[in-house]
């Protein structure tokens, strides 16, 4: 005899912890958790960095299946809080066409990405290096333009 379920979807009025926010994803979409993941499950609320970066294929199917909520009305910010054990927690959802990154290595990282011990996916070792690479880079050439401005040894036009 079948019963009927009187249940709410999974994640409807928030998510126990992270680790079933995670659960959930890794059965319905493709993501991996970009970068700041070594200390996730355990911590998520980065005192450097202050969200979690996702690189999903499709933005809004992640948002509906989370229940996040745009932190921001413009269109190209990605920006979403989610509701974790009661509390807010920032997320990223970069996408395949935002031009965070070039499509082709967006479309390879979700392609290649792995399984970590933790239950989660991330970025295979390769791709994980270029991210941290790139995110550095460009973090660092800002900073030496705003100090060589400041020393007058930047060229400002």
């Amino acid at each position: 005899m079948i019963h009927p379920l009187y249940q709410d979807l999974l994640g409807t009025n928030g998510w126990q912890d992270i680790q079933q926010l995670f659960t959930v994803l890794n059965w319905t979409t493709e993501y991996v958790v970009l970068r700041n993941f070594e200390c996730l499950p355990n911590q998520y609320h980065l005192e450097l960095h202050g969200d979690i970066d996702l690189l999903v294929k499709d933005a809004v199917e992640v948002s509906f299946i989370t229940n996040a909520t745009k932190v921001f009305l413009e269109e190209y910010r990605v920006h979403y809080q989610i509701n974790i054990a009661g509390k807010t927690v920032f997320f990223d959802f970069r996408y395949i066409g935002d031009n965070y990154y070039c499509n082709d290595w967006e479309m390879s990282i979700l392609r290649n990405k792995e399984l970590s011990h933790k239950g989660f996916f991330i970025p295979n070792q390769e791709d994980y290096f270029l991210v941290l690479f790139i995110m550095h880079s460009f973090i660092n050439q800002r900073l030496l333009k705003t100090i060589l401005k400041g020393l007058s040894l930047w060229r400002v036009n």
